[in-house]
């Protein structure tokens, strides 16, 4: 079994973050220990300019956010407090009170803040923004399309009117049988006639 050693002093004639081994039975006390090489040209740079860019703009900061972090709120928080977080920022940031030449960025922060007041006002979307978030999805929301809990919404209210539409036209079909049968023979063959004209 051999065992290994390495050392810290920096070279750049070796492979990128490698440590240069060496046994240690080969080591002598006078020897230099072994070099750790970094990279002399990194290719993280696109990385370095993209989080430049991401910190230099508000708005674009503003979308890797959470709708807590965004109200400036704990996950924790009740729904007045929601509400005057949601009140001072939409102060802050709506359209009419924005300096002129920041009109675009304060017109897309008012959207994101109204949006995030509307779904953490909101109980059920609340729970089911909250469920999302605990499994880490991230959602880059937009004031031009219907968000996912909008649409479950408008789902559930076309489930209901499906269900009030069948009992009502139950109930229009028994009427219709009770009329039969107090008619006489004539008055419902003028009726068939109308109905089918």
């Amino acid at each position: 079994m051999k065992c290994y050693k390495s050392s810290s002093i920096l070279s750049t004639n070796h492979h990128p973050f490698f440590y240069k081994q060496q046994p240690i039975s080969s080591l002598q006390p006078t020897s230099i220990p072994t070099t750790i090489s970094y990279p002399t040209r990194t290719r993280f740079s696109s990385t370095r300019i993209q989080s430049r860019l991401t910190h230099d703009d508000p708005v674009k900061q503003s979308e890797d956010l959470s709708f807590y972090d965004l109200l400036g709120v704990t996950e924790s928080v009740t729904l007045p407090e929601i509400k005057q977080a949601y009140k001072q920022l939409a102060r802050k940031y709506h359209p009419d009170v924005s300096p002129p030449d920041r009109v675009e960025e304060y017109t897309d922060r008012f959207i994101r803040v109204q949006e995030a007041y509307e779904t953490l006002s909101d109980p059920r979307r609340r729970v089911l923004y909250d469920r999302d978030l605990s499994m880490g999805f991230s959602f880059s929301f937009s004031g031009r399309r219907q968000n996912r809990y909008d649409q479950e919404v408008v789902e559930e209210k076309s489930e209901w009117k499906a269900k009030w539409q069948t009992q009502l036209s139950g109930l229009r079909r028994r009427s219709n049988q009770k009329d039969n049968n107090t008619m006489s023979w004539a008055a419902r063959m003028r009726r068939q006639q109308q109905e089918s004209s």
